[in-house]
């Protein structure tokens, strides 16, 4: 049998990854204009709901979106992948405002290490989506931002790319 030393190498983008250690505010309709476009990215709260980071975004980071239940997509029937589903526009989400959440990384980053700085993505660039966080500042000024009050909670990554943020703990 496999001990576990670490962490569980388990979860999707936008699960709570440690129940009973989180804050999650009140569902929030997610903005129709500025979709998130997936779970576990940094989203902000304006007069139409949460959304999306704009570019060049000078906004708070009001929190992470998350799923409310497990969520899958809505075509492919047999074919349809496990934990695939994205955030509907005008529909109620949820958003973590405080508490450890995984988080999908880009194979290019170089993997998380305990208490390491966190940057999320504010421009679009090869490889990466408005919103999602990453290790290392991008190599383009201004692309990415430090998020001072999120550090990464444990070393490593799973095989899918999911690493786990603790944010405003």
């Amino acid at each position: 049998m496999t001990a576990i030393l670490k962490y569980a190498p388990a979860g999707f983008a936008g699960r709570v990854s440690r129940p009973g250690s989180y804050e999650i505010t009140e569902s929030r309709v997610v903005s129709a204009t500025n979709t998130p476009t997936a779970y576990g990215q940094a989203v902000i709260l304006n007069a139409s709901g949460l959304a999306a980071l704009p570019i060049s975004s000078t906004s708070a980071i009001y929190g992470v979106i998350v799923q409310s239940y497990p969520v899958q997509q809505t075509a492919g029937g047999m074919s349809a992948s496990f934990g695939a589903g994205t955030p509907t526009a005008s529909n109620p989400d949820n958003i973590l405002v405080s508490g450890y959440v995984n988080v999908a990384l880009n194979t290019a980053d170089t993997a998380p290490v305990a208490g390491g700085a966190v940057y999320v993505q504010l421009i679009a660039e090869t490889g990466y989506v408005v919103g999602q966080f990453r290790t290392a500042a991008s190599g383009t000024s201004g692309n990415s931002l430090l998020v001072t009050n999120a550090k990464w909670a444990s070393t490593g990554v799973t095989a899918s790319g999911i690493a786990e943020v603790a944010f405003n703990i």
